[in-house]
């Protein structure tokens, strides 16, 4: 009789998580504030607010609830399009989901989200959402490592703390070395001017893409190598290549230098032909 009532328990709490709402919490290592993130349909949303005063059962989990009932209602929502949602109210049946859900029924019957994807971040702040907008908050955080997200818009990650990317990226310096302007007056200079700039630079740990700075480019098109490899004047591309590589394993050095991390070009953006 008791392992029954047991089962029946189980199954009731696993239904719940199914139907009623779940979120994520996210505290603020900073101010101590506290955030609610949770997903309704194809959004996501980061909030501030949560009224509790509604009569209801929650049942609490490491890193989030699911309460039935009405028993929680979620207040301050913004989206990932920036979008205020301060006059809505989140909590109803089936309108808030964890994004990370992974309980037993999930693990048996392969729903929620068991296996996430990961990614690399270091940063102390994540943002509530990942465009700009007067909804946009800071969450004060210590992240370095990888973490598992379940969206990615603007090169920014929804991880369990909220919409994260390297703080390098986020502030990045200036290249020292980096000329800013450059007395370009030859073809094979302006047109490694014109299309040096498409060329895409990819970071291998965490696949972050870049382009380069005005002040990079200025530097590397007053270089003779790769002059040369954009100069389509000069011979075809085979004839080109080796300036191209050596033009190309200069620049890799640099952002290695740079942002402490191994970078590749993305091929299909090779444009010295």
């Amino acid at each position: 009789m008791y392992y029954n009532k047991l089962g029946y328990l189980l199954l009731i709490t696993l239904f719940i998580n199914k139907v009623f709402c779940s979120y994520v919490t996210i505290d603020d290592k900073k101010n101590g504030g506290r955030y609610y993130m949770f997903k309704n349909d194809k959004d996501y949303f980061v909030c501030t607010g949560l009224d509790n005063r509604i009569p209801g059962t929650c049942i609490a989990y490491p890193g989030g609830s699911t309460c039935s009932g009405g028993a929680e209602m979620i207040t301050g929502c913004v989206d990932q399009n920036g979008v205020d949602y301060k006059n809505r109210k989140f909590g109803s049946i089936l309108d808030a989901t964890d994004p990370f859900r992974c309980d037993g029924w999930d693990k048996a019957f392969g729903s929620g989200n068991c296996d996430p994807n990961k990614t690399y971040v270091k940063t102390d702040q994540c943002f509530t959402t990942p465009v700009s907008s007067n909804r946009r908050a800071i969450i004060n955080v210590k992240l370095d490592g990888k973490y598992e997200y379940d969206s990615t818009k603007n090169g920014y990650y929804l991880t369990k703390y909220g919409w994260c990317k390297n703080k390098e990226v986020e502030k990045p310096k200036q290249e020292p070395q980096s000329q800013s302007t450059l007395n370009c007056t030859s073809y094979k200079c302006k047109r490694c001017v014109r299309k040096l700039p498409s060329v895409t630079w990819k970071c291998k740990s965490n696949g972050w893409e870049t382009t380069l700075s005005s002040g990079t480019l200025n530097k590397y098109c007053g270089h003779s190598n790769c002059q040369k490899a954009y100069d389509d004047e000069n011979g075809k591309c085979k004839k080109r290549e080796s300036y191209w590589k050596s033009c190309r394993d200069d620049i890799l050095s640099e952002l290695k230098g740079y942002y402490k991390q191994e970078f590749k070009v993305v091929s299909k953006t090779e444009n010295y032909c």
